[in-house]
């Protein structure tokens, strides 16, 4: 498969595949004076000399089964490498790893950004259907990072690696494209139930929008699927989610709304209209976008029945 030789910009970052005429910058910001934390987390210990090196770029270059990037700042410095490689195109599966080179450069969003955009990479122009990972499992940082882009731990192997005498885990870990409609068998019983209905999310309202994204992110390590303006969505189970909304931007005045994720919201819509739920009419929200109507359930709570406009949304919250 002929390699797809594009740019990845993104807002602090862009990516840029590696080409022989990087070399002596690649080298310079990788491999003379290396960081001691970085080599820890990565496990880079071995010979990085200049001759090893120039070898090895020239012999990736043109390798169709892998994407070797470049993380370039603001200034177009190089300040790591995120990787692609091992693809096999019949199972559609590749690997990945990354590497911020320099320590002065963690909890910047490099590595979560450069991530991101690889992922999009992946999924939306080869599209492939699984990605792994290995990470040991002092790196605890990293692991949450990739849990938050999506991963999942798998396996673990117990004991595969030792740095000062010490035995450590290795974590496999892995995603799934999420724009491939992979039918499973609990999906097969929600499609068995005789109603609309597909998931459900429970949208909590809060003045400090900030302070609730750290507690669901950073505290109960919730996996993000959406992110719109106003509000984001993570998931707790299989068919269960959980949002956050700014509270000034809300569609209810009360501090929770239960939506309730339909593929055919005019359907529901007629179905209920015989219950006196005093119901509002189908409005489209532009900015997310999606088909609603609310209505007032049992101790006036407030609901809404909702269909994601875009096939990206209804694919994720099936």
């Amino acid at each position: 498969m002929e390699k797809i030789n594009k740019v990845l910009q993104g807002k602090n970052i862009k990516l840029n595949l590696i080409t022989e005429n990087d070399f002596n910058e690649y080298y310079i910001s990788g491999f003379v004076n290396m960081d001691e934390e970085v080599n820890y987390f990565t496990g880079s210990y071995g010979d990085y000399s200049k001759e090893k090196i120039l070898t090895y770029v020239k012999s990736i270059v043109d390798d169709d089964t892998r994407y070797d990037y470049l993380i370039r700042d603001l200034n177009n410095k190089i300040i790591g490498e995120v990787v692609i490689n091992e693809i096999d195109y019949e199972t559609n599966s590749s690997s990945y790893r990354i590497a911020i080179f320099n320590s002065c450069d963690f909890n910047k969003g490099y590595g979560t950004s450069a991530s991101k955009l690889v992922l999009d990479f992946c999924f939306d122009v080869l599209d492939l259907h699984r990605i792994e990972l290995e990470v040991y499992s002092f790196n605890k940082r990293g692991i949450k990072v990739y849990k938050k882009l999506g991963f999942e731990i798998e396996g673990i192997r117990r004991d595969a690696y030792i740095v000062n005498n010490n035995y450590h885990d290795i974590i496999e870990m892995a995603i799934l494209n999420p724009k491939h409609d992979r039918k499973s068998e609990e999906k097969l019983c929600i499609e068995d139930i005789n109603h609309d209905f597909t998931s459900s999310i429970t949208f909590l309202y809060f003045e400090d929008y900030e302070n609730a994204t750290n507690f669901f992110e950073d505290t109960l390590e919730l996996k993000m699927v959406s992110d719109k303006e106003f509000a984001k969505i993570y998931c707790i189970g299989k068919a269960s989610y959980i949002g956050i909304v700014k509270k000034a931007s809300g569609s209810v005045k009360e501090r929770v709304l239960i939506s309730i994720n339909t593929n055919n919201v005019s359907k529901t819509y007629d179905r209920l209209s015989k219950y006196d739920l005093n119901q509002t009419k189908i409005n489209i929200i532009e900015q997310i976008p999606l088909k609603s109507f609310f209505f007032k359930g049992p101790e006036n709570y407030d609901f809404e029945i909702q269909e994601f406009i875009n096939k990206e949304d209804k694919i994720i919250f099936e």
